[in-house]
C-alpha cells in the first residue's frame, strides 16, 4: 500500500492528514498480518522437519563408521591387524 503525502501550508491539516494515513497503514497491516503468521509458523515447523531428516540421514550414514584415535603410528603398522586387536581387546571378532 502506497499513500502519497500532499504538500500542505496548514501544520494541523498536514499533522490530520499524516494521523490518518497512519490509521489505514495499521488498518491494512492489522489484515495481513494473521496470514504472515500463519505462513512464519508454517515454515518454522518445515525448517524444523528437514533438520530432524538432515539429522537422521546423517546418523545413519555414519552407522558403520568407527573412528580409532590414540593409537602410535609406526612406520611399519598394519592397519587392519591393529583393528583385529583392538577388537579382541574389546570382546568383539572383526
Amino acid at each position: 500500500m502506497i499513500l502519497l503525502l500532499k504538500p500542505y501550508k496548514n501544520p494541523k491539516a498536514r499533522q490530520l492528514s499524516l494521523i490518518r494515513n497512519t490509521r489505514r497503514l495499521q488498518i491494512h497491516s492489522n489484515r495481513s498480518m494473521p496470514s504472515w503468521r500463519g505462513m512464519t509458523d508454517k515454515h518454522e515447523e518445515t525448517l524444523y522437519q528437514i533438520e530432524c531428516s538432515l539429522d537422521e540421514t546423517q546418523q545413519y550414514l555414519r552407522r558403520d563408521c568407527l573412528e580409532i584415535t590414540g593409537v602410535p603410528n609406526t612406520p611399519h603398522d598394519n592397519p587392519k591387524q591393529i583393528v583385529k586387536e583392538i577388537g579382541s581387546l574389546i570382546g568383539v571378532e572383526i
